[in-house]
């Protein structure tokens, strides 16, 4: 079918500060509030449910989310959460068993062997395997439990100081 569109135009020379609203609602404060508020009532009560719980109805009444979308925003935290842990459970279980089988310690005894006493070498070598092996995964979530599996003892092997190997 013929379409007839319409042409819009747009002034560029108009700042993003222009664009986004600065202000600082009652919503920002609610968050904030019940952020805070959550953290305090579970170091108090040793409870992170009840601390949780407080949070979430704090934000309520301050309008940071309404209450027709609090299932919404509840189950999309859930499922944001269980993603996470079930990417560092498969994570932590690929890591253990780098550890359990022993490959670590063969696999640092050569890559020392073959970077020598070069630490720069060595840096740039583990941050580009790191960039693949990130890539290749999809998430920096489960890449740290491998890597530090297997970068932490080559860094010790090499000499690095904690804060280099951190």
């Amino acid at each position: 079918k013929p379409r007839e569109y319409t042409q819009t135009s747009y002034d560029l020379s108009e700042t993003p500060e222009a664009v986004v609203d600065k202000t600082f609602t009652k919503a920002h404060a609610g968050a904030m509030l019940g952020a805070f508020a959550a953290f305090g009532i579970q170091l108090l009560t040793k409870s992170l449910p009840l601390g949780a719980l407080v949070g979430l109805m704090i934000m309520l009444a301050f309008g940071t989310f309404k209450f027709n979308n609090f299932d919404n925003t509840i189950n999309n935290g859930i499922y944001m959460m269980g993603f996470i842990a079930f990417v560092m459970l498969i994570a932590a279980g690929y890591g253990s068993l780098l550890r359990e089988t022993k490959g670590v310690e063969a696999l640092v005894t050569a890559s020392a062997s073959i970077l020598g006493d070069s630490k720069l070498m060595a840096a740039i070598v583990m941050l580009t395997l790191g960039l693949i092996i990130t890539m290749g995964i999809g998430t920096s979530f489960g890449t740290m439990p491998i890597l530090a599996s297997i970068y932490v003892p080559l860094c010790l092997h090499l000499g690095f100081s904690p804060a280099a190997t951190a």
